[in-house]
Protein backbone atom coordinates (compact mmCIF):
# COMPACT_ATOMS: atom_id res chain seq x y z
CA UNK A 1 0.00 0.00 0.00
CA UNK A 2 1.45 3.73 -0.91
CA UNK A 3 0.96 6.45 1.38
CA UNK A 4 1.73 10.24 0.49
CA UNK A 5 5.12 11.39 2.69
CA UNK A 6 6.16 14.29 0.36
CA UNK A 7 5.29 17.78 0.08
CA UNK A 8 1.87 18.99 -0.45
CA UNK A 9 0.91 20.04 -3.70
CA UNK A 10 0.65 23.38 -4.30
CA UNK A 11 -2.85 23.44 -4.99
CA UNK A 12 -3.89 21.70 -1.84
CA UNK A 13 -1.02 23.65 0.56
CA UNK A 14 -2.12 27.03 0.09
CA UNK A 15 -6.09 26.34 1.14
CA UNK A 16 -4.33 24.43 3.55
CA UNK A 17 -1.75 27.08 5.04
CA UNK A 18 -4.53 30.21 4.57
CA UNK A 19 -6.98 28.00 6.25
CA UNK A 20 -4.65 27.31 9.31
CA UNK A 21 -4.04 30.44 9.69
CA UNK A 22 -7.01 32.52 9.02
CA UNK A 23 -8.62 30.63 12.49
CA UNK A 24 -7.28 32.84 15.09
CA UNK A 25 -11.08 33.86 16.55
CA UNK A 26 -11.56 30.40 17.24
CA UNK A 27 -10.52 28.44 19.61
CA UNK A 28 -10.14 24.26 18.64
CA UNK A 29 -8.62 22.48 21.06
CA UNK A 30 -7.17 19.52 19.36
CA UNK A 31 -6.22 17.33 22.12
CA UNK A 32 -2.52 17.15 23.01
CA UNK A 33 -0.54 13.81 21.42
CA UNK A 34 0.69 11.45 23.34
CA UNK A 35 4.03 11.84 25.13
CA UNK A 36 4.49 15.66 24.61
CA UNK A 37 2.73 17.11 27.74
CA UNK A 38 4.04 20.48 26.20
CA UNK A 39 1.26 19.90 23.40
CA UNK A 40 -1.74 23.45 23.74
CA UNK A 41 -4.58 23.74 21.15
CA UNK A 42 -4.03 25.27 17.78
CA UNK A 43 -5.56 29.38 19.09
CA UNK A 44 -6.70 31.30 21.66
CA UNK A 45 -10.40 31.51 23.35
CA UNK A 46 -12.54 33.20 20.92
CA UNK A 47 -14.70 36.07 22.48
CA UNK A 48 -18.16 34.77 23.73
CA UNK A 49 -20.80 35.56 22.09
CA UNK A 50 -23.95 37.42 23.93
CA UNK A 51 -26.52 35.15 24.66
CA UNK A 52 -29.53 36.42 22.64
CA UNK A 53 -33.51 35.46 23.66
CA UNK A 54 -34.65 31.74 21.90
CA UNK A 55 -35.02 31.79 18.08
CA UNK A 56 -38.11 30.48 16.27
CA UNK A 57 -38.31 29.38 12.89
CA UNK A 58 -35.65 29.98 10.09
CA UNK A 59 -37.57 32.19 8.07
CA UNK A 60 -35.85 30.31 4.64
CA UNK A 61 -34.78 26.65 3.66
CA UNK A 62 -31.06 26.10 3.40
CA UNK A 63 -29.46 23.24 0.98
CA UNK A 64 -26.06 21.59 1.22
CA UNK A 65 -25.27 23.05 -2.30
CA UNK A 66 -21.24 20.71 -2.23
CA UNK A 67 -19.43 18.91 0.53
CA UNK A 68 -16.05 18.57 -1.02
CA UNK A 69 -13.45 16.39 0.35
CA UNK A 70 -9.79 16.88 -0.49
CA UNK A 71 -6.33 15.48 1.13
CA UNK A 72 -2.67 14.95 0.87
CA UNK A 73 -0.08 13.23 3.24
CA UNK A 74 -1.73 13.17 6.92
CA UNK A 75 -4.22 16.41 6.68
CA UNK A 76 -7.56 16.19 5.22
CA UNK A 77 -9.71 19.14 4.02
CA UNK A 78 -13.39 19.34 4.13
CA UNK A 79 -15.56 21.64 2.96
CA UNK A 80 -19.07 22.40 2.90
CA UNK A 81 -21.58 25.04 1.06
CA UNK A 82 -24.53 25.82 2.23
CA UNK A 83 -26.61 27.87 0.18
CA UNK A 84 -28.90 30.36 2.55
CA UNK A 85 -31.41 32.10 0.37
CA UNK A 86 -33.03 35.24 1.97
CA UNK A 87 -36.53 33.77 2.12
CA UNK A 88 -38.69 35.36 4.79
CA UNK A 89 -35.92 37.16 6.56
CA UNK A 90 -36.18 40.89 6.86
CA UNK A 91 -33.98 42.03 10.23
CA UNK A 92 -31.94 40.24 12.80
CA UNK A 93 -28.46 38.70 13.08
CA UNK A 94 -28.33 34.81 12.35
CA UNK A 95 -26.21 32.45 14.58
CA UNK A 96 -26.12 28.82 13.15
CA UNK A 97 -24.60 25.39 14.93
CA UNK A 98 -22.35 23.44 12.84
CA UNK A 99 -21.69 19.80 14.60
CA UNK A 100 -17.98 18.55 14.58
CA UNK A 101 -17.70 15.33 12.11
CA UNK A 102 -15.44 12.48 12.03
CA UNK A 103 -12.63 11.12 12.41
CA UNK A 104 -12.22 13.20 15.39
CA UNK A 105 -12.14 17.35 16.22
CA UNK A 106 -11.00 19.59 13.38
CA UNK A 107 -7.24 20.58 13.60
CA UNK A 108 -8.70 23.90 12.17
CA UNK A 109 -12.21 25.31 11.16
CA UNK A 110 -13.15 28.46 9.76
CA UNK A 111 -16.09 29.89 8.29
CA UNK A 112 -17.21 32.69 5.01
CA UNK A 113 -20.18 33.86 4.08
CA UNK A 114 -19.92 34.44 0.01
CA UNK A 115 -22.44 37.03 -1.78
CA UNK A 116 -23.16 36.49 -5.81
CA UNK A 117 -21.25 39.19 -6.67
CA UNK A 118 -18.22 37.71 -4.83
CA UNK A 119 -17.65 39.62 -1.72
CA UNK A 120 -16.80 37.62 1.05
CA UNK A 121 -17.71 38.28 4.51
CA UNK A 122 -16.01 36.54 7.70
CA UNK A 123 -17.88 34.90 10.05
CA UNK A 124 -17.31 35.12 13.69
CA UNK A 125 -17.01 31.45 15.58
CA UNK A 126 -17.32 30.17 19.12
CA UNK A 127 -16.81 26.80 19.66
CA UNK A 128 -19.58 25.03 22.26
CA UNK A 129 -20.55 21.68 23.64
CA UNK A 130 -23.76 22.13 21.62
CA UNK A 131 -26.18 24.30 20.00
CA UNK A 132 -28.03 26.71 22.44
CA UNK A 133 -31.45 28.03 22.65
CA UNK A 134 -30.36 30.56 20.77
CA UNK A 135 -28.55 29.05 17.61
CA UNK A 136 -30.47 27.61 14.56
CA UNK A 137 -28.37 24.14 14.21
CA UNK A 138 -27.37 23.88 10.59
CA UNK A 139 -25.01 21.15 10.34
CA UNK A 140 -25.15 17.86 11.96
CA UNK A 141 -27.22 16.84 15.89
CA UNK A 142 -27.89 19.46 18.44
CA UNK A 143 -26.02 17.84 20.93
CA UNK A 144 -22.58 17.41 19.99
CA UNK A 145 -19.68 19.51 20.09
CA UNK A 146 -19.03 22.13 17.48
CA UNK A 147 -19.13 26.08 16.43
CA UNK A 148 -21.55 28.23 17.09
CA UNK A 149 -21.19 30.86 13.33
CA UNK A 150 -22.60 34.30 13.86
CA UNK A 151 -23.72 36.24 10.68
CA UNK A 152 -24.81 39.95 11.13
CA UNK A 153 -27.94 41.52 9.98
CA UNK A 154 -25.29 43.68 7.78
CA UNK A 155 -23.19 40.94 6.45
CA UNK A 156 -26.57 38.42 5.24
CA UNK A 157 -28.46 41.15 4.11
CA UNK A 158 -25.46 42.04 1.65
CA UNK A 159 -24.77 38.46 0.68
CA UNK A 160 -28.30 38.15 -0.54
CA UNK A 161 -28.76 41.40 -1.58
CA UNK A 162 -28.94 39.54 -5.28
CA UNK A 163 -29.24 36.15 -5.09
CA UNK A 164 -28.57 33.23 -2.86
CA UNK A 165 -25.55 33.20 -0.30
CA UNK A 166 -23.16 30.75 0.31
CA UNK A 167 -21.95 29.95 4.37
CA UNK A 168 -18.69 28.12 3.56
CA UNK A 169 -17.55 26.22 6.36
CA UNK A 170 -13.71 24.65 5.99
CA UNK A 171 -12.49 21.86 8.18
CA UNK A 172 -8.71 20.51 8.24
CA UNK A 173 -8.58 17.20 9.57
CA UNK A 174 -5.77 14.59 10.78
CA UNK A 175 -6.26 11.63 7.99
CA UNK A 176 -6.89 8.58 9.94
CA UNK A 177 -4.82 5.30 8.56
CA UNK A 178 -6.43 3.57 5.92
CA UNK A 179 -9.23 0.68 7.19
CA UNK A 180 -8.55 -3.11 6.04
CA UNK A 181 -9.61 -2.45 2.60
CA UNK A 182 -7.15 0.07 2.08
CA UNK A 183 -9.39 2.96 2.26
CA UNK A 184 -10.15 6.10 4.25
CA UNK A 185 -13.44 7.26 4.89
CA UNK A 186 -14.94 10.52 6.63
CA UNK A 187 -18.30 10.92 8.07
CA UNK A 188 -19.90 14.43 7.05
CA UNK A 189 -22.51 15.94 9.48
CA UNK A 190 -25.42 17.08 6.68
CA UNK A 191 -28.22 19.80 7.25
CA UNK A 192 -31.01 20.39 8.80
CA UNK A 193 -34.16 23.07 9.25
CA UNK A 194 -36.26 23.31 12.28
CA UNK A 195 -35.88 19.13 12.43
CA UNK A 196 -36.50 18.51 9.00
CA UNK A 197 -33.76 17.28 6.63
CA UNK A 198 -32.69 19.48 4.24
CA UNK A 199 -31.00 18.41 -0.12
CA UNK A 200 -27.46 17.75 -0.68
CA UNK A 201 -26.72 18.74 -3.96
CA UNK A 202 -23.10 17.71 -4.77
CA UNK A 203 -20.80 15.41 -3.06
CA UNK A 204 -17.17 15.81 -5.13
CA UNK A 205 -13.70 14.23 -3.84
CA UNK A 206 -10.31 16.73 -4.80
CA UNK A 207 -7.60 16.17 -6.71
CA UNK A 208 -5.20 15.98 -4.51
CA UNK A 209 -6.20 12.68 -3.48
CA UNK A 210 -4.72 11.33 -6.59
CA UNK A 211 -6.08 8.32 -8.84
CA UNK A 212 -8.69 6.47 -7.32
CA UNK A 213 -9.55 2.83 -7.51
CA UNK A 214 -13.25 3.50 -5.76
CA UNK A 215 -14.68 6.73 -4.85
CA UNK A 216 -18.14 5.87 -2.84
CA UNK A 217 -20.59 7.49 -0.63
CA UNK A 218 -23.85 6.78 1.20
CA UNK A 219 -25.62 8.04 3.81
CA UNK A 220 -25.16 6.85 7.25
CA UNK A 221 -27.19 6.49 10.59
CA UNK A 222 -29.32 4.48 12.77
CA UNK A 223 -32.11 4.06 9.98
CA UNK A 224 -30.17 5.77 6.71
CA UNK A 225 -31.10 4.55 3.34
CA UNK A 226 -27.59 2.84 2.70
CA UNK A 227 -28.12 3.12 -1.61
CA UNK A 228 -24.85 4.77 -3.09
CA UNK A 229 -25.00 8.45 -3.96
CA UNK A 230 -22.84 10.26 -7.36
CA UNK A 231 -19.50 11.15 -6.30
CA UNK A 232 -17.35 12.91 -8.78
CA UNK A 233 -13.81 14.14 -8.35
CA UNK A 234 -11.69 17.30 -10.28
CA UNK A 235 -9.20 16.45 -12.61
CA UNK A 236 -8.80 13.06 -12.56
CA UNK A 237 -10.08 10.00 -14.54
CA UNK A 238 -13.98 8.53 -13.23
CA UNK A 239 -13.71 5.88 -10.71
CA UNK A 240 -14.43 2.10 -11.97
CA UNK A 241 -18.12 1.87 -12.16
CA UNK A 242 -20.47 0.69 -8.94
CA UNK A 243 -23.19 -1.22 -8.81
CA UNK A 244 -25.87 -0.47 -8.49
CA UNK A 245 -25.66 2.68 -9.81
CA UNK A 246 -25.27 5.99 -7.92
CA UNK A 247 -27.99 8.23 -7.73
CA UNK A 248 -28.17 12.16 -7.28
CA UNK A 249 -27.51 13.06 -3.89
CA UNK A 250 -30.13 15.75 -4.14
CA UNK A 251 -32.88 12.50 -4.58
CA UNK A 252 -31.55 10.70 -1.49
CA UNK A 253 -34.23 10.08 1.05
CA UNK A 254 -32.87 10.79 4.50
CA UNK A 255 -33.81 11.39 7.89
CA UNK A 256 -32.86 14.44 10.19
CA UNK A 257 -30.14 12.21 12.26
CA UNK A 258 -28.74 10.89 8.99
CA UNK A 259 -24.59 11.58 8.30
CA UNK A 260 -22.74 11.07 4.87
CA UNK A 261 -20.04 9.09 4.91
CA UNK A 262 -17.61 9.25 2.06
CA UNK A 263 -15.14 6.35 1.29
CA UNK A 264 -12.30 6.55 -0.91
CA UNK A 265 -9.42 4.08 -1.79
CA UNK A 266 -6.23 4.99 -3.78
CA UNK A 267 -5.47 3.50 -7.27
CA UNK A 268 -2.44 0.68 -6.18
CA UNK A 269 -3.35 0.50 -2.31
Amino acid sequence: MRTTRGPLPTALLLPLVTLVMSVANVAVAAPPAKGKPGAHALHPPAPRLPPRPPVGPLPFLPTVARVSVDAAGDRLLLTEDVRLPRGDWTSGDLDFFVAYGAPGTPVAIDAQLYAPNGTVSKVVMQTSPRATAWTHPLLGPRDMSGVILHVPASAFREATNVGDAILRVRSVLSLARPDGGGGHEVLVRLGNADGEPIAVERIELGSALGPLRTATAHLCGQEADPYPLAVSQTGQPRPRAQYPLPQAPWLASRRPTDSLCVRWVRAGS
